[in-house]
């Protein structure tokens, strides 16, 4: 029974990847699908802090990574930034209201894509970048914050089950 939050965390984790997969082509808008993972890591990142929200972003990138192909490490640090900046906002913004999951997945959302285009252009993918945030990062931002706020509920429960179990782990912890 002790390690029973840290399974439902890990089934939820490779279900949100997963789930991206499968379900994602059929609940699309304007061809933009939510990015499930990014939302998951963005809230665990809100409700547990910083240092959680980055190692989880890592671990959640690394399997994107490993089981969709592309480059190693690309989705690790795309959903990295996506967990520090949920963490970030965790003592700054107060979750009791809808709004807040909203503007916080929009705001991780558009600095992690931001991230990814930045990347891009790094490694020399031509890629029209203020295309890609006007027709696509923008989009996805509005999408992931409505998700976040669906998600939110049971996202929250799930960071109290596993506080408690983990809150002598070193990823649990409010950074300096």
């Amino acid at each position: 029974m002790r390690y029973t939050s840290w399974l439902i965390l890990t089934l939820v984790t490779v279900g949100a990847v997963v789930g991206k997969m499968t379900l994602g082509p059929f609940i699309q808008v304007l061809g933009i699908q939510p990015d499930m993972s990014l939302v998951l890591v963005a809230l665990m990142g809100f409700n547990l802090g910083p240092r959680f929200g980055v190692a989880m972003g890592l671990v959640v990138g690394l399997l994107q990574d490993g089981m969709f192909g592309g480059h190693i490490g690309f989705q690790a640090l795309v959903h990295a930034t996506s967990g520090l900046v949920g963490g970030l906002a965790e003592r700054r913004v107060s979750g009791e209201h809808l709004l807040s999951p909203f503007l916080l997945v929009m705001l991780s959302t558009l600095v992690a894509e931001s991230a990814a285009l930045l990347m891009i252009d790094l490694t020399g993918g031509e890629i029209p970048v203020l295309q890609a945030f006007l027709r696509v990062i923008s989009i996805e931002s509005l999408y992931n914050g409505l998700f976040a706020v669906l998600a939110f509920g049971p996202v929250r429960s799930l960071s109290r089950a596993v506080r408690p179990k983990f809150s002598d782990s070193v990823f649990i912890g409010r950074m300096p």
